[in-house]
């Protein structure tokens, strides 16, 4: 029986429910870690856009995004406010005009799937609908240096649909999330009026039984025995968490102590009997070359233990700075950091925006980038594939290192930026899905956590705990395989994408003109 619905409440039904399923979403995400969550979210989500035009989808859409990153980059206001030294005011300001603008990427989900397929039916919700999101979160990555946060598929970690990420990333897994979120909608709606017919029905069945038994099948007799990895060739290594406060990091009179704490750190390390040392990202507040001669004894001192050290500080290039980590002792090479964080590492409209606020004014904020360099690291005869902080969320540029013959991605970062929000279990939930896809182990040290290792299926195989001065131990294998993704890349996802989106509008317009 039919809930009757209020007169006086019914305009307000679906843009509450949009809004809903919007916070819903993020629930699927670390540190929650309930995948259902995203399939409940998008089945409401396509039940509010059931018939409607493409002008109020628009809406919809954009509701559902607002209440989807309202929750789910939170920690955006954590560092504008607490770390920006930003008024409460304005820095709430920012944080909205920050998640009203990202949700015009699900307004314009809603639009484009109304406006190219007018009528709900099985074309629309299980082709035209997965691949429009999917293509709108690729843009998403990529707009305006991107935003590649809160991709669907990162929900299904813990579910057998991750089989696919090594054949196309984390947005084949996404597709398969609205694949499956399609599927569900039909069930439960579309059966509630009895609009399927039992061929129908028997089909949706199969489409379902099919892709989460051929995501099991994938997962356990391919995937687990194609990495190819050599337990005789180990690395034993030490991530160092400082756990240096953010507003003290930058201070003139800190520097000694720093100095000394990431010395005293790593010394405990090699004393330890690791092969390699690994820092966070701008571990140094002093910039090179102005601290070369301690990093000179530093690397002298490893060498002469036979241990390898990947630090990290910034170059100066007057007036601006790089963001680099560099090898010492057995290590060698410099990477440069090539993908910049908007307003944490350089300030668009600099002009126009430098020093109005603390927050446009931040410490390291005119960075750049050399994109010349060769951005190399070794250990020995391992190749390394470097990223800094934020890198590791693009998977097209991993994807790009990894290719290039490395044997693991090393990642840094200075998580101290998200305090004690969300942003942290995100940022290594990402991490995870990058050794998904590649077949590679990831190490990952930060200044405040979460400091890391992950194997090459995706699973973290050692943490350190957040917020105290920590030595993480541990091996990570050298591994030579190269999954479909590290091999072809994003070429593949795009042609699949481009055809169904093809066939979905022609064929649906072929039915309309019946």
């Amino acid at each position: 029986m039919a809930i009757k619905i209020p007169k006086a409440f019914k305009p307000w039904l679906n843009p509450a429910m949009a809004l809903f399923a919007g916070m819903l979403f993020p629930f699927g995400f670390a540190p929650f870690n309930y995948p259902v969550a995203c399939f409940a979210s998008l089945v409401i989500f396509l039940y509010v856009l059931h018939d409607k035009k493409p002008k109020r989808s628009f809406f919809l859409g954009w509701l559902y995004g607002i209440g989807l990153f309202a929750v789910g980059s939170s920690w955006v206001y954590v560092s504008i406010y607490t770390y920006g030294e930003t008024p409460i005011w304005l820095a709430g300001l920012l944080t909205s005009l920050f998640i009203i603008s990202l949700a015009l990427f699900y307004a314009l989900v809603g639009l484009f799937t109304a406006y190219l397929f007018p009528t709900t039916n099985l074309i629309r919700t299980l082709i035209g609908f997965p691949i429009i999101w999917v293509v709108l979160e690729i843009v998403r990555g990529w707009f305006l240096t991107g935003f590649p946060w809160l991709y669907a598929g990162y929900s299904q970690l813990s579910t057998h649909l991750q089989s696919l990420a090594p054949i196309g990333s984390v947005w084949a897994v996404s597709w398969a999330v609205l694949f499956t979120s399609g599927i569900l909608f039909h069930f439960l709606f579309y059966y509630q009026y009895k609009l399927a017919s039992p061929r129908i029905r028997n089909t949706l069945i199969f489409c379902f039984i099919g892709l989460w038994v051929g995501c099991f099948a994938l997962n356990k007799y391919y995937l687990a025995q194609s990495t190819t990895c050599y337990p005789e060739k180990t690395l034993r290594v030490a991530l160092i968490q400082g756990n240096i406060p953010q507003e003290n990091k930058w201070q003139t009179e800190n520097r000694q102590a720093i100095a000394n704490q990431f010395t005293e750190l790593s010394a405990q390390a090699i004393q330890s009997g690791v092969d390699l040392v690994v820092w966070p990202e701008a571990a140094m507040p002093v910039p090179l070359p102005y601290s070369a001669d301690y990093f000179n004894k530093l690397s002298l001192q490893a060498k002469a233990s036979g241990v390898g050290i990947i630090a990290s500080a910034p170059v100066e290039l007057a007036p601006s700075y790089t963001n680099a980590i560099f090898g010492l002792g057995t290590a060698s090479g410099i990477y440069h950091k090539q993908h910049l964080v908007p307003f944490g590492e350089y300030v668009p409209l600099e002009r126009w925006l430098r020093g109005l606020i603390k927050f446009f004014d931040l410490p390291m904020s005119n960075m750049t980038t050399l994109p010349n360099q060769e951005n190399q690291l070794f250990m020995g005869d391992w190749r390394i594939a470097p990223t800094i902080c934020y890198e590791i969320a693009y998977p097209t540029l991993v994807q790009e290192r990894v290719k290039a013959n490395t044997d693991f991605i090393l990642t840094v970062s200075n998580d101290t930026w998200f305090g004690k929000s969300i942003g942290p279990y995100q940022h290594m939930q990402i991490a995870q899905m990058r050794a998904l896809e590649t077949g590679r182990y990831v190490i990952r040290a930060t200044n405040t956590g979460f400091t890391g290792m992950i194997n090459p299926q995706g699973a973290i195989i050692a943490i350190a705990p957040q917020f105290e001065p920590h030595i993480l131990i541990g091996n990570i294998q050298k591994c030579t395989n190269q999954t479909f993704w590290m091999r072809y890349g994003i070429g593949p996802l795009f042609v699949f994408l481009g055809l169904g989106l093809l066939f979905a509008f022609y064929f649906d317009n072929k039915k309309i003109k019946k």
